[in-house]
């Protein structure tokens, strides 16, 4: 996918809620290296989503989705693997 700018903290949480879905589940996690959270969907680990930090502003969002818990839930937003 190509970057997106968004600005402002409620209107980039919203964008990433709406790219996950409402299935999903984002909490926050420990990391070393800045922000990380992890999605779960349907109570499974779905994505790791890793975030990047500089001067008080998030610069650079990261997420690796598990697409195998994607087609396990069979939910409409689930894409065949191509």
């Amino acid at each position: 996918s190509s970057a997106q700018v968004q600005r402002g903290a409620d209107r980039t949480a919203r964008n990433l809620l709406r790219f996950f879905g409402d299935n999903v589940t984002i909490v926050s996690a420990p990391a070393t290296s800045g922000l990380a959270f992890l999605a779960f969907l349907q109570r499974r680990p779905y994505a790791t989503i890793t975030a990047s930090v500089d001067g008080g502003l998030l610069t650079n969002l990261h997420a690796v989705v598990n697409l195998d818990a994607l087609r396990a839930a069979d939910l409409p937003t689930s894409r065949p693997s191509e």
